[in-house]
């Protein structure tokens, strides 16, 4: 099975998150500025409605890039559930 198979993101409750984190800056909705966090992406990269999961502590919080500006992804808690929107 390839990632070109349309049965390789068959699991609409999980996106086919990367096994790796990074940190990188994040700003939430209504923070004043960025703090560097760990980030997992579905993606290779991120883009605008990707979905994101940022690791703080022991917690991991879903959501939602809504900007990607000067290496700072802005992020909205609590992403849609579903699949990755690009396969």
């Amino acid at each position: 099975m390839t990632r070109d198979d349309p049965d390789f993101y068959a699991s609409p409750e999980s996106p086919p998150w990367n096994s790796w984190t990074r940190v990188q800056p994040v700003q939430f909705e209504g923070e004043e500025r960025a703090v560097p966090r760990a980030v997992r992406l579905c993606c290779a990269a991120s883009r605008v409605g990707d979905p994101v999961q940022i690791i703080e502590g022991k917690q991991t919080v879903p959501g939602v890039i809504v900007a990607v500006a000067h290496s700072i992804l802005h992020v909205r808690r609590k992403a849609r559930e579903g699949t990755c929107p690009r396969q």
